[in-house]
């Protein structure tokens, strides 16, 4: 299935489906975003156990100041090529993602 992101490049879609190295480049992303699928969910199974402990103890389930500093250390721990600002987006959408999953149950 190729994708086109605009013009009409339906024959260099073509070409670029049938090179090996083209191929070998998705197969690498697809095992990648295979992986990106597990940790999530991993995540996801980890952060319902918290929420269930701190509900059991009475502790508020959301940590503001725990989310800034998960920011913070990801950023300062990140060799890049993302950038700060991406590392910031990118647990935005992971903890929105988080919530918005168990709120579906």
């Amino acid at each position: 299935m190729s994708h086109r992101l605009g013009g009409d490049d339906q024959a260099s879609s073509v070409v670029s489906s049938h090179d090996e190295v083209v191929q070998r480049y998705r197969d690498e992303i697809a095992a990648l975003d295979r992986q990106l699928i597990e940790i999530v969910n991993a995540r996801l199974n980890a952060v319902t156990e918290l929420h269930r402990y701190k509900g059991e103890q009475g502790l508020p389930a959301r940590d503001l100041d725990r989310e800034r500093w998960l920011v913070e250390h990801l950023q300062a721990e990140n060799g890049g090529p993302l950038s700060a600002e991406g590392v910031a987006e990118l647990v935005d959408f992971v903890l929105g993602l988080i919530r918005k999953e168990q709120a579906r149950g």
